[in-house]
């Protein structure tokens, strides 16, 4: 007969050397797992394949023209000079059509270096019931505060001679370029989704479902192309992550910057037909109401999941500034943020 410490029955598994601490409401789990090394392993992994997406886009954006211009779309181009002439509408589809492949090559290549964590995430599912409907009115109003603070930072910016130039003009119309730029907006919003809130977070989550948010979020700050886009691109993904970590799908993440794009060009439409006066009547009304919305969304997601934003840490794991500390300090983050500064310097002008 053996001694009731040594009984062991089918049930009975070894201590795994990821652990996971269920946080109850709308089921989001805390992983733990991975070491400094780990983490700054695939800090520079990440880092390194970001730091070679503008070279994908040099590489890709000529033979993409001359495809168009074989396809017979409205491109001319001199055979002794080299000089492209086209359309704004067909430039404007062929950088979107270079910047999807480009994402498209750095999306097969994260798939194939973590395709295990990221097999395992299963984003491509249908939103758990009851969070969309929360999500959306608050990735909208995360969205809009995130531009409203780039507009104001861009604003103290200039107000010291550092002048930002933001793509916030008014639409006149509905012309057949402001469809083309919309749809290929849309497009790339969806495909850096994909990236960013797909492959990226999911593969992140094996060191913790906060690390993953917040890491995801600076990653997508630093790819933007400048101090001003970062502070948007940082807020509105730390709130899109989050909600698609709680709804279990990325579709989370995609309607909602459908959703904000469409609502900023509406936002810029209204500043062309109406006159300032009206249309700023009709920007703050629209405002407040979406931050009334999000602000019930709010208050019901909270009222369903008392729990929700408190995620400890699992016990025996990295704390979440140990990981943020390990990931930030790699060699390949370290040049990747040095791009972000030579971005932002060659889009700045000095003035006064």
């Amino acid at each position: 007969m053996q001694a009731e410490g040594q009984v062991r029955t089918p049930l009975m598994k070894e201590k795994p050397e990821r652990t996971e601490t269920y946080i109850p409401g709308l089921g989001l789990v805390q992983q733990a797992g991975g070491s400094a090394d780990d983490i700054r392993r695939m800090s520079n992994l990440l880092s390194l394949l970001l730091l070679c997406y503008p070279l994908l886009v040099r590489l890709f954006r000529m033979p993409l023209t001359y495809l168009a211009y074989l396809l017979g779309f409205s491109v001319r181009i001199n055979p002794l000079t080299g000089l492209v002439i086209q359309t704004a509408s067909v430039r404007t589809a062929v950088s979107a059509l270079t910047e999807v492949v480009s994402l498209g090559i750095l999306m097969l290549l994260v798939l194939g270096l973590y395709y295990r964590p990221i097999s395992q995430g299963r984003i491509f599912r249908r939103p758990q019931k009851g969070v969309l409907p929360l999500a959306f009115p608050m990735l909208l109003a995360s969205g809009a505060m995130a531009v409203i603070c780039a507009f104001l930072l861009s604003r103290m910016m200039g107000s010291v001679g550092l002048v930002v130039y933001l793509n916030q003009e008014p639409i006149y119309g509905f012309s057949p370029e402001v469809a083309a730029s919309l749809a290929a907006g849309l497009l790339l919003a969806l495909f850096q989704e994909l990236l960013f809130r797909g492959v990226i977070l999911t593969a992140l989550r094996q060191f913790g479902d906060t690390f993953a948010v917040l890491i995801s979020a600076v990653l997508f700050a630093v790819w933007c192309s400048g101090v001003v886009e970062a502070v948007y691109g940082f807020l509105f993904g730390v709130c899109a992550a989050y909600f698609v970590i709680r709804s279990g799908s990325v579709y989370t993440a995609m309607l909602g910057r459908a959703g904000l794009l469409i609502l900023l060009e509406l936002f810029r439409l209204i500043r062309g037909l109406l006159n300032p006066r009206e249309a700023q009547l009709a920007l703050i009304g629209g405002g407040l109401l979406l931050a009334l919305l999000a602000l019930a969304a709010y208050l019901r997601f909270i009222r369903l999941d008392p729990c929700a934003f408190r995620l400890a840490p699992a016990e025996g794991a990295l704390s979440t500034r140990a990981r943020l500390g390990a990931f930030c300090g790699s060699v390949c983050f370290l040049l990747f943020l040095l791009g972000l500064l030579y971005r932002t310097v060659a889009t700045v002008q000095v003035i006064g």
